[in-house]
């Protein structure tokens, strides 16, 4: 199932003004993961979900778990 997103991972990621592979480290992940979550490819974790909402310091779960319908 591909994922569609209101408000993107890449979008978050820009406005904190972060580059991939920061992110891809903040989160403990491989930065091949960080692409497929933001092109869609790859739903993210509930638990990364959490970790991304306290590195943005606001809700993106919301945005992040909308399936394509």
């Amino acid at each position: 199932m591909k994922y569609i997103q209101k408000f993107t991972l890449k979008q978050y990621r820009v406005l904190a003004d972060m580059t991939q592979e920061q992110l891809a480290e903040a989160l403990d992940i491989d930065q091949s993961t960080l692409v497929a979550w933001e092109s869609g490819k790859l739903p993210q974790t509930f638990k990364r979900i959490a970790k991304l909402e306290e590195l943005f310091d606001m809700r993106v779960a919301d945005d992040l778990l909308m399936p394509e319908v």
